[in-house]
């Protein structure tokens, strides 16, 4: 079944509808309601049907501002093809870094530019956040990150 299939198939229906209810059939990003909307998925997993994902993994976007996310993804792509391991993990760190802002989730921290990346986010020592990972099994928890946030 190719992807365009599956966007018909009634599960994918029925999930699409759930969204626009949960998001008010209004663009999540701008507020309009009355343009086209889409759903977007924050992400994509191979060999997952688009309906499998966990409700916060997509949101509601206008045709602009979903053109807008494509165009800003696929710059971003393009960049990250220019740089090296070092400084993909050190991005990989910052993003978790938000990520742990807005989801209140734990990072892993597998290198050492993971942890400056998540330094970067925090404004602190790249050490400190190493330090803290490596007690805790590598893992970055959340009362690292607002233990950070409030007293460094």
């Amino acid at each position: 079944m190719t992807y365009s299939d599956k966007l018909k198939d009634p599960r994918w229906q029925k999930k699409r509808l759930e969204i626009l209810e949960r998001d008010e059939w209004e663009c999540t990003n701008c507020g309009d309601g009355k343009s086209t909307l889409h759903i977007h998925h924050q992400y994509y997993e191979k060999a997952t049907d688009p309906w499998d994902y966990p409700d916060y993994c997509y949101t509601t976007l206008c045709e602009i501002c979903h053109k807008e996310i494509a165009d800003n993804k696929s710059y971003l792509d393009n960049l990250i093809a220019r740089v090296g391991y070092a400084e993909i993990a050190r991005i990989k760190g910052y993003v978790k870094a938000l990520l742990m802002e807005d989801q209140l989730v734990d990072a892993k921290v597998g290198s050492i530019e993971e942890a400056t990346g998540i330094s970067d986010a925090l404004g602190t020592n790249p050490r400190l956040v190493e330090i803290m990972a490596s007690a805790n099994g590598g893992v970055f928890r959340q009362s690292d990150y607002s233990y950070i946030v409030r007293n460094c």
